[in-house]
């Protein structure tokens, strides 16, 4: 046996360390980085909760233009999908933090909206090609 890597549980260790006295124990990098960046996923967590309770009020949106056929009903609908998709987003800390990732694409919505309010108004660029709302 070469090593022996566990999330550090001590019962584990001392198990290991009776099993296998002269084999050299390592910390899981995993759990190593998941217990230095608790702080971190405490505070993204507590994002996506802001973030989720500031995207309350899409149902009555969602309401005001479903029977509505205009081409500005259906850029709305695209828009709270969009919106909606974030709502289900998650992730997989330490190393990918789903506050951050909701808040980056929220972002991304925001800026494209902005383009396509300031192409209504003909005072803004188009939106970029590539972009999701962009066919």
């Amino acid at each position: 046996m070469i090593g022996l890597v566990s999330d550090g549980q001590q019962s584990i260790r001392l198990a290991m360390g009776e099993t296998w006295p002269d084999t050299p124990y390592q910390y899981c990098q995993y759990h190593y980085l998941k217990d230095i960046a608790k702080p971190v996923v405490d505070l993204d967590r507590k994002l996506k909760t802001g973030l989720k309770k500031s995207l309350r009020g899409l149902r009555e949106i969602e309401k005001q233009v479903e029977d509505d056929d205009s081409i500005e009903s259906e850029v709305t609908r695209d828009y709270l999908a969009a919106t909606r998709s974030l709502l289900l987003e998650d992730g997989n800390p330490p190393l990918d933090l789903h506050g951050i990732r909701i808040y980056e694409k929220a972002e991304a919505v925001k800026a494209s909206l902005e383009k396509s309010v300031a192409k209504k108004k003909g005072g803004g660029c188009p939106p970029e090609k590539g972009s999701p709302f962009v066919p």
